[in-house]
């Protein structure tokens, strides 16, 4: 059974004349069931795409799709996005009646307010916090509850720019993994997309990856495929000491090549220099890692 697109834009792309950046055109699809991952630097366009696909700004060029509504009522549209921006909003009153007041004007009522609310509170960690306040909450609960907020109208689609940015290493996997459970634990249909710098996070959660890089698309397919479009082996090293040493280490006939940012080191293997055997060969050569990494399946591979 094809899985329902619930967004489907067609070469959407923005140029902005005062300083001349421009997102160049792009195909977006998003699923009902999938997270979409958009990663990049900063200022490469992510935010931009966001906000066109959330309707808040209108495209030069390139159409727009909402499979939910005919054409494009953007009054009903915006009822059924979820956007949740990097500046977050304060607000009054409880975690508890906002949630039910925003649910209520979704056209959540009754029991059924009441029954939702209350779980979707547990399920994104909120119900000790629920009778406390905007200045109560820490910034990590207060995009929860943002999270939460936006949930409460049960939107088919959700869009998320940088709901990492203020969270602990702890709090991003266990913010992102409760979102991702949520969209598993629901009896409607719903597309989440999610960018971020943190890209091993997204890279866990996400069905779908779009990289920007300047505002082209470098990438834009299933996670599962990246490892597919390379042909040599990637991997990423952090060494402190002794450069020489590992600049000699790497003069070996299976590394087609490296590049350097300070202390990491990008390095392209042919395929038959497998984790295990460059590893070994590290060793063998007394190289002394801070840290490692296997990027073949990885858009870390494209921040060059």
């Amino acid at each position: 059974m094809e899985t329902e697109i619930l967004l489907k834009a067609t070469g959407v792309g923005k140029r902005y004349r005062k300083d001349g950046f421009e997102l160049l055109p792009i195909d977006v699809s998003l699923k009902a069931g999938e997270v979409t991952g958009l990663v990049g630097e900063n200022g490469n366009g992510k935010t931009t795409l966001l906000t066109i696909l959330a309707g808040l700004l209108h495209p030069d060029k390139g159409d727009l799709n909402y499979s939910f509504v005919d054409g494009l009522p953007w009054d009903k549209i915006k009822m059924e996005t979820g956007y949740i921006s990097q500046s977050l909003r304060t607000w009054t009153g409880t975690v508890y009646d906002n949630l039910h007041f925003n649910a209520t004007i979704h056209g959540v009522k009754g029991e059924e307010n009441k029954r939702y609310v209350d779980q979707l509170i547990k399920d994104l960690g909120l119900w000790e916090y629920r009778l406390l306040d905007w200045s109560e909450l820490s910034g990590g609960y207060k995009m929860r509850f943002e999270l939460a907020k936006v949930l409460a109208g049960k939107p088919k689609l959700l869009i998320l720019d940088e709901p990492l940015a203020n969270l602990d290493i702890k709090a991003q996997a266990s913010f992102l993994n409760d979102l991702r459970n949520f969209q598993q634990g629901i009896d409607y249909p719903l597309s989440i997309i999610v960018s971020s710098q943190h890209l091993y996070r997204i890279e866990e959660v996400s069905d779908h990856i779009i990289f920007l890089r300047k505002g082209k698309c470098l990438y834009n397919g299933p996670v599962n495929d990246l490892k597919g479009s390379n042909e040599s082996m990637i991997y990423e090293l952090v060494v402190v000491e002794n450069h020489e040493l590992l600049k000699k280490a790497l003069e070996h006939s299976l590394i087609e090549k490296y590049s350097r940012d300070g202390n990491t080191f990008i390095v392209y293997a042919k395929a038959e220099m497998d984790a295990s055997s460059f590893l070994q060969h590290l060793i063998y050569e007394k190289i002394v890692l801070q840290a490692y990494r296997d990027i073949t399946g990885s858009t870390r591979q494209f921040f060059e």
